[in-house]
């Protein structure tokens, strides 16, 4: 018996990831960390898959399962105090390494509604994109 192990997306679902993928490359990558070795497209005209170069020459597979994971590090974060900067209050951390997110609840917010209601999407921009790769990629935003 064969099992396949190809995702099932709604076509709306589909269409916010590959939005959020434009977003990151073709808006961000310009003027950023990164810059942008492969980018695919389906026949459906979703965008399904970059690789990209970092500023330190690391290669990075971004696809739509590092969206949907990005996504879920957010969500799941934690408020706690950054015992480095107290002063800053309860901020975002990962839920499973402790490391500070450097995303702000307002941006939290904005991209889990966006997530939720897709006619909410069109609020996300370049750099909301970025963290969510980010957090996909390394556990944080380390350069939006």
């Amino acid at each position: 018996m064969m099992v396949s192990l190809q995702k099932t997306r709604t076509n709306e679902r589909a269409e916010f990831l590959s939005d959020m993928l434009v977003t990151f490359v073709e808006n961000y990558g310009a003027l950023s960390w990164f810059g942008t070795d492969v980018y695919t497209v389906n026949d459906d005209g979703f965008a399904t898959r970059a690789v990209i170069v970092d500023d330190d020459d690391r290669r990075h597979v971004v696809d739509l399962d590092t969206i949907v994971h990005g996504i879920g590090i957010i969500r799941n974060a934690v408020l706690r105090v950054d015992a480095k900067y107290p002063d800053d209050g309860e901020v975002l951390h990962n839920a499973k390494t402790g490391q500070r997110l450097y995303v702000s609840r307002d941006m939290r917010d904005r991209i889990l509604l966006a997530n939720r209601d897709y006619d909410e999407a069109v609020n996300l921009d370049s750099v909301d994109a970025s963290a969510i790769v980010e957090c996909a990629l390394f556990g944080k935003v380390v350069y939006a």
